[in-house]
């Protein structure tokens, strides 16, 4: 009786997380979704956070990173995982088990950043660890990676700032002409009102932008982008290619 309860025990613990219902051929029971095995014939595990477990194998999921000790490591892992598909007496019987360790996941800072894959890539205009560093023609604002602006847009955006300044200033001249006696003139009241709206926008876009470590939610980092494009800082705009 003992016997029959130790390997009811024993069977029901390597039968969790496979398939019964499918023949599996050369190897143990196929895992079930979320599940992976790092041995051809051993028990299936629960895929752990980070993971992007299908047909027994392990693959990083979008939104994380991670990194493998070496290359030899992950070409260990990928001849198993490929051996591991084979289902008739053609696998490689050395390539049964793997040895080697899965390394750890970690959650990226920007989750669309990274891509996931054995490779751990990253999405364009992020590299290095977590994909938190921009590279050359990209800037952080607001923990994502902008696209530098091209030399011709920046000309572009002087020509019409130095266009509205100059037109605003012709204005209040002829306004002030216009009201002499007057305590102040209407070009005069929307001047200061127009300096409140954008000190309060680039206020708010330098705060976000100092403590870009933050994980702001997506409703302040839309508030963000507008304070980013009232705040007139000519440097800063993604619409447009380099040159």
């Amino acid at each position: 009786m003992f016997l029959r309860t130790s390997l009811l025990k024993r069977y029901s613990s390597f039968s969790t997380g496979t398939n019964l219902k499918v023949f599996a051929g050369f190897r143990a029971c196929f895992c079930l979704l979320g599940h992976y095995r790092l041995n051809r014939y051993g028990a299936c595990v629960v895929c752990p956070r980070g993971y992007d477990c299908v047909n027994g194998t392990v693959t990083l999921g979008s939104g994380f990173y991670w990194r493998w000790s070496d290359d030899h490591t992950k070409q260990m892992y990928t001849a198993f995982k490929d051996n591991l598909q084979i289902t008739d007496d053609s696998f490689n019987s050395s390539l049964t088990k793997c040895s080697t360790l899965l390394p750890a996941s970690y959650a990226c800072p920007v989750a669309k950043s990274c891509l996931g894959s054995l490779d751990s890539t990253c999405s364009q205009g992020y590299e290095g660890p977590l994909c938190g560093v921009c590279p050359q023609g990209y800037f952080k604002l607001f923990t994502k990676c902008q696209r530098c602006p091209s030399l011709p847009w920046i000309a572009v955006q002087f020509v019409i700032v130095f266009a509205l300044v100059s037109l605003v200033a012709f204005l209040t001249l002829r306004e002030r002409k216009k009201e002499e006696h007057a305590q102040r003139s209407v070009a005069d009241i929307l001047l200061a009102r127009l300096k409140i709206v954008v000190s309060f926008y680039q206020v708010t876009s330098g705060t976000l932008n100092a403590f870009s470590y933050v994980k702001w939610p997506e409703s302040v980092i839309t508030v963000g982008n507008y304070a980013r494009m009232l705040q007139l800082n000519l440097f800063s705009n993604r619409s447009y290619p380099l040159p």
